[in-house]
């Protein structure tokens, strides 16, 4: 299935998204540092300006990526706006000294080239508790 929303700023292929709290029906990239902003609802599908029609895969599988690591799960990064492992989180995490962030998983690589989206409720994570 595929879904389509107006992008209130620019994507980027294969960044996971969340709906804006600011302009209805828009989408924008996670914020991990809200519970709201860190909720997916997939990942974009187009490398795209503000403005412009995005499509969002919200599960199934997305074959738009290269060098993922097959069977590794995948979670937004610290910025919400790439994949990275859960040992690349926990580095970023940890080098950016937050206090808490949220953990927010997008899917799992079934090839180097395509994720199976799975994505979960985003869990608050506490300094010094990885």
């Amino acid at each position: 299935m595929l879904l389509s929303f107006i992008a209130e700023e620019a994507l980027v292929q294969g960044e996971p998204v969340t709906i804006s709290t600011t302009v209805s029906g828009q989408i924008i990239s996670l914020n991990s540092t809200t519970p709201r902003g860190a909720t997916a609802i997939g990942v974009s599908l187009d490398t795209l300006s503000s403005g412009a029609l995005c499509r969002v895969a919200p599960d199934g599988t997305a074959p738009i990526y290269s060098s993922l690591v097959p069977g590794t799960t995948y979670f937004a990064s610290t910025s919400g706006n790439y994949l990275v492992d859960y040992p690349q989180f926990v580095t970023e995490f940890n080098q950016l000294g937050f206090s808490n962030i949220y953990l927010t998983q997008i899917g799992i690589s079934l090839t180097p080239s395509i994720l199976k989206i799975s994505t979960a409720e985003p869990k608050l994570v506490v300094s010094g508790f990885l």
